[in-house]
């Protein structure tokens, strides 16, 4: 039996509208320039953002964060998980939703 594309879609409308965007139904590469999606290829409408949305049953990085808010929860801090790639400058900052802004305005002096 397929799976319903239903599950997907909300996550899609509700983390395009966490910041401030609508779900884009017309992403992904193969339906850029088709329908009223010549704008962008991203999850959303975002001006700014380009917003990939996945969703997963099963995913390593979720185990990760949450032994990781454990172990924050357990001395009261925020809980951040940063990934780097070996040869690379930057890293990927992982956090949960509902923490962002805790973390933005928590470090902001620092992000500078």
């Amino acid at each position: 039996m397929a799976k319903s594309n239903k599950t997907w879609k909300s996550v899609e409308m509700r983390i395009a509208r966490f910041f401030g965007a609508e779900r884009n139904p017309c992403s992904g590469s193969f339906a850029f320039g088709t329908h009223n999606n010549e704008f962008t290829k991203s999850d959303s409408n975002h001006k700014k953002l380009y917003i990939e949305t996945k969703h997963f049953t099963k995913a390593f990085i979720f185990n990760l964060m949450k032994q990781t808010i454990e172990r924050a929860v357990a001395e009261n801090k925020i809980p951040v998980v940063c990934m780097h790639e070996k040869g690379t400058e930057g890293f990927l900052i992982i956090c949960r939703s509902e923490d962002l802004q805790k973390i933005a305005k928590e470090e902001a002096c620092h992000l500078i």
